[in-house]
Order: structure tokens, then C-alpha cells, then sequence
């Protein structure tokens, strides 16, 4: 079976920019969007944005002294409301992709979650959750959402209402203390916590959740993992007998053995419900699909909305939100970020239950790599709001504003995923397996990194003998996995010069992780990422291995195991 990995994309530098006001759009919109002032501090991350009757909630991690605060307002379709304090948390855990929401609550309370982290393992944290009843003025403590206690991974929280309380899914790493796979919990929240259920026990390591109301009950969209590590968008409803077994949303068959942190997103719209996603089958590729809301799991086959061309690619990282309400039945529009000129560009197109599909337009640009996140959107009223973080600028939360009626119109057939026979396209073989040619033949004489103190290292053999490179990252839960074994592999094999080389933008996780033990060998930064134009490392984790000349004699992508015989006959060779 292949082993699982995290695909390393590769990113630009965090340069801090003065730029103009207005956010860049491409010439080709036909109605500019208006910028939308936040109430956000320098340094803002991670937006979070959820439905609240006719207008939105909009919250965000922005920095307070040594840590960071999460912050709250409304939009009301014009302007943002005086920013809230939800919580400062001791602990709290900032990333680009798993990112806290306020939600309304069925009883007219609102229900904040936010990621903290939990116990001394520098890669397990937990789902916190507090509740206001003055509309956000004060917050009280629910306690974490999962009741296992165990140090591993819980996150990527979808919510949405459901009676007089609000309907919580989550991603629940609890299987993982025994090796075991992610899953996919949820639970009912009123006053307090209420007993989870499991909806999949094996699902996707690090993609997003959707949860969505239904006239059928509420329904939860995710990215599913099979045996033979396929990873497409599945989909379940809760029914009177309780969760139903989830069924594939499109056959598209992305087998890829690791994380793509690409989850799906889903909104009502009208009597459907649609579902958007990104898979890298030929190709990366930003897809939408729609079902009847009376039978929200089965689903039409799925239409496309970008793909690969001369200008660029999608990188994906979709959001939906419905139109009907404001005028357009059985509508949605979408964004998504797509990577062109080295610049991440946020995309926006309407898309309607017909497969009719409008052009899509740039509202705004950012980064192409992970300190851009996810972009936002919603409807307030008869305005779009679109929210995204640039991390060149100063003010790095930015949002705009369009009119409803100067959106795009769906005005032309979106492109089917079908075959000629009408049935799902066939799933395309996948590249899971290690390839040696893509990997730089020596070891680059001129890479330099920093170590924890902040010297600059290269990374010519600095004994006889072998080197290996191994590239990882904390928030990678494979490099994590393999980190005893290459504890175990130096201990065998003292006269190996082992280089750990962190893709991080999280210093301190490395630093915790060498203060544990865990980390092996010298111990190298690489923020930038520049591995993979140095050494041709795009999966993580990475290991090659270097003869004392410096040229590469073996590679290997995805955690290393205790039987790896060709590693050892080399190894042993010396």
C-alpha cells in the first residue's frame, strides 16, 4: 500500500509590502468590487466566515504581545461592525488551513470554536468551544468538543444549526494513538456538549469539513481516504435511524498518498444542494456538483469550473455560498484561488443547478502558497463579500464587496466529467510511488539553511562516508510518524550524517521537538521551502541519501518504516 505524505507546495518568501488600498483585480471584471474596511489589526490570519441570517460573521487570528486573539464582527452587506474579542487563548494554534467560525446557534446564541493545542505534543491539538448570549459582548466556556483526551489531532470543525442548538462536525485524530486512521465525528450542542457519533471512521487526514441543513436533515461533506488511498468527496445525512452510510459525491478516483489540504464546501441553494471541491486528477481542478435537497446524497455528475491552461492552474481552496434568497433560484457562486505569474489570484464564478456556468472573474490577488490560506466568501443581503489574507501587505486581511446584479451571470454549459456512456469519468492512475529522475542527481553545493540558532549551514558531507537528507514539517502528521524510526536508524548507524531539514514556518514546534528527543541529526530551517528547486523534494516527508562524492544513490517519499532493506544494504555498505 503506498505510504501516506503531505504534498509540499512551494512558496514565496513573506515580503511585507505597502501596497495601494484597493485590492488587485483583473482587468476583465466587468464591475470592479469596492474595497470592504475590516476592523483587523496588522498581522490578521486565517478569516473565518459563516452565514447569520441576512448578514455574515467574520472572525480572524490577529497578534496580541507573544500571542494571538481571536477577534469577531459582523458585516451587514455594507460595512463591518466594531471588532469583539472571542477568546485569548494560552495555547491557541494559527494556521493557514484550519481556521476558527462563530456560527448561530438555533436558539439564537453563537457558538465560537477555535483550534488550542493540546497536552506536550507540539502536533496534537484540541477543539475549544465557547458560547455568548449578548451577540459576542462576553464568552462562556463549553469546554473541548471531544471527550477522548488523547494528544493527537482534532480540527477542521464545520457547524451549522439544527433544532435549538447547532449541529458540530469535526475531524477526531483519537485512532491515531494506535496507528489508526483519522475519522469523522460529530455531536449536537445546545447549553452543553452533547454524546459523538462516528460518520466515517477513515477519512482524510487535514481537509476541510462542510455541514449543511437540509430539508432531508443536516448533511456533512468531506474528503474521504480508502484503503488503496483514494481520497475523493463524500457525503452522509443524518436521518430518524441516525447517520447514513456516506456515498461518493463524484467518482473522480485522486489517489494520492497524502494529505492535499483541499477540503470540500456545500451550501443550499433553492430545492439543491451544491457541493464544490478541488482533485488533482489530471491535473489540479476546481469541480462542482449538485444534488436534490429531498435526496441531498445523491448527486448529478459533477461539472468543471477551472483546470490547468498556459496562464496557470487552480490551487483550489473553494468556498460556496447560495443565491437564491437574493434573487437568482438555484444559484451559487464560487471562489477559489488559482496560481498564475507566481501570484495567487482569487476567483469568483456563478454556477447554477443546470450546469449553466458563468466566466469567472479575479476579484483580488495574494500569494500562491500557504501563508495566502483560504479565501472566504458570503452573501449579506444583495452583497457578495469576499475575504482573504495577503500576507505582503501590512493590513493582510483583505475583503471586498460586489452587488449581486454585477456578478457574472451563468450564461454557458459548464464542461461534464462524464464519459460517452453517461456514466462517472474513470479514475485516473495516480503517481504514488517514489521516482528517483525527478530528484536532483547531487547534493546542491550551493543550499544554505539556518539551524535553530540562526547559522547558515551547507550541506556538503562533512565526514566520510553517507549523508542523508530528510525534508519534514510539523504540521505533517507522516513526518511525524516516521521521526522514531530515523531515530532508530542513526542509533544503528553512528558513522550516517543525518541532515533534518524543517519546510516550517513554525519554529517553535521544531525547537519543542528537538527539546523532546524526537528530532535526529543536524537540524536545519527552510521556511522558503527552496528544497524543491534545490534537491526536487515536492512530497513530504523525503529522504535521500548521498555516497561521500555527494551524489544521490537512493530517494524515498513517504515515512520511512523498520523494514526498508534496500536503505539498510546501502547503509551497511557504507
Amino acid at each position: 500500500m503506498p505510504r501516506a505524505r503531505c504534498p509540499l507546495e512551494a512558496a514565496i518568501p513573506f515580503v511585507p509590502l505597502l501596497l495601494a488600498a484597493l485590492p488587485a483585480a483583473a482587468a476583465d471584471t466587468p464591475h470592479p468590487p469596492t474595497p470592504v474596511s475590516l476592523p483587523a489589526a496588522a498581522g490578521a490570519v486565517a478569516p473565518g466566515l459563516s452565514q447569520d441570517g441576512d448578514g455574515l460573521l467574520l472572525t480572524w487570528w490577529e497578534p496580541a504581545g507573544e500571542g494571538s486573539v481571536l477577534r469577531l464582527a459582523r458585516f451587514d452587506g455594507t460595512t463591518m461592525s466594531a471588532a469583539m474579542t472571542v477568546s485569548a487563548p494560552a495555547a491557541p494554534v494559527v494556521n493557514w488551513a484550519d481556521t476558527p467560525q462563530v456560527a448561530r446557534s438555533g436558539d439564537g446564541s453563537l457558538v465560537a470554536w477555535w483550534p488550542q493545542q493540546a497536552g506536550e505534543s507540539p502536533d496534537a491539538y484540541e477543539v475549544a468551544l465557547a458560547r455568548s448570549t449578548d451577540e459576542g459582548a462576553s464568552w462562556t466556556d463549553l469546554g473541548v468538543v471531544h471527550d477522548d483526551g488523547t494528544d493527537t489531532e482534532h480540527g477542521f470543525v464545520s457547524m451549522a444549526p439544527e433544532g435549538q442548538g447547532l449541529r458540530v462536525a469535526w475531524l477526531d485524530g483519537r485512532a491515531m494513538v494506535d496507528q489508526g486512521p483519522m475519522q469523522l465525528r460529530t455531536t449536537w450542542i445546545g447549553h452543553a456538549i452533547g454524546p459523538a457519533q462516528v460518520v466515517d471512521p477513515r477519512t482524510c487526514d487535514c481537509c476541510g469539513t462542510a455541514l449543511v441543513p437540509t430539508p432531508a436533515g443536516p448533511v456533512v461533506v468531506y474528503r474521504d481516504r480508502s484503503d488503496n488511498e483514494t481520497r475523493d468527496i463524500f457525503a452522509s445525512v443524518r436521518q430518524a435511524e441516525g447517520w447514513s452510510t456516506p456515498r461518493s459525491v463524484s467518482d473522480d478516483g485522486w489517489q494520492i498518498a497524502g494529505c492535499p489540504v483541499n477540503g470540500p464546501r456545500a451550501a443550499l441553494t433553492g430545492a439543491h444542494l451544491a457541493v464544490t471541491w478541488t482533485t488533482g486528477v489530471a491535473g489540479p481542478r476546481v469541480r462542482a456538483a449538485f444534488s436534490d435537497a429531498s435526496t441531498p446524497t445523491l448527486f448529478s455528475p459533477a461539472v468543471e469550473l477551472d483546470g490547468p491552461d498556459d496562464r496557470g492552474e487552480p490551487l483550489g481552496r473553494v468556498y460556496v455560498t447560495a443565491l437564491d434568497d437574493a434573487g437568482l433560484a438555484d444559484t451559487v457562486a464560487v471562489s477559489w484561488l488559482r496560481q498564475e505569474d507566481g501570484l495567487g489570484r482569487v476567483q469568483l464564478a456563478t454556477l447554477r443547478a443546470d450546469g449553466q456556468r458563468s466566466d469567472a472573474i479575479t476579484v483580488g490577488e495574494t500569494t500562491a502558497d500557504r501563508k495566502a490560506g483560504f479565501p472566504r466568501l458570503g452573501r449579506a443581503g444583495d452583497s457578495i463579500l469576499v475575504v482573504w489574507t495577503d500576507p505582503r501587505r501590512v493590513d493582510s486581511l483583505q475583503a471586498v464587496r460586489l452587488a449581486v446584479s454585477d456578478l457574472p451571470v451563468p450564461s454557458e454549459p459548464a464542461r461534464s466529467v462524464v464519459t460517452t456512456d453517461g456514466g462517472a469519468a474513470p479514475a485516473a492512475a495516480a503517481a504514488v510511488a517514489a521516482l528517483p529522475d525527478k530528484f536532483k542527481p547531487v547534493l546542491p553545493a550551493d543550499y544554505r539553511a539556518p539551524d535553530l540558532a540562526g547559522v547558515e549551514h551547507g550541506l556538503a558531507p562533512e565526514r566520510p562516508g553517507l549523508t542523508m537528507v530528510n525534508f519534514f514539517a510539523s504540521w505533517c502528521p507522516p513526518c511525524m510518524a516516521e521521526l522514531p524510526v530515523i531515530a532508530e536508524l542513526v542509533q544503528r548507524h553512528p558513522d550516517l550524517h543525518l541532515v533534518s531539514i524543517a519546510t516550517d514556518d513554525m519554529p517553535a514546534k521544531v525547537k519543542a521537538l528537538v527539546a523532546q528527543g524526537r528530532l535526529s541529526g543536524q537540524v536545519l530551517l527552510d521556511s522558503a521551502r527552496n528544497v524543491t528547486p534545490a534537491f526536487g523534494a515536492t512530497e513530504l516527508p523525503t529522504t535521500l541519501l548521498y555516497d561521500a562524492s555527494g551524489t544521490l544513490i537512493w530517494a524515498h517519499e513517504g515515512p520511512l518504516t523498520a523494514d526498508e532493506p534496500e536503505l539498510e544494504a546501502l547503509l551497511a555498505g557504507g
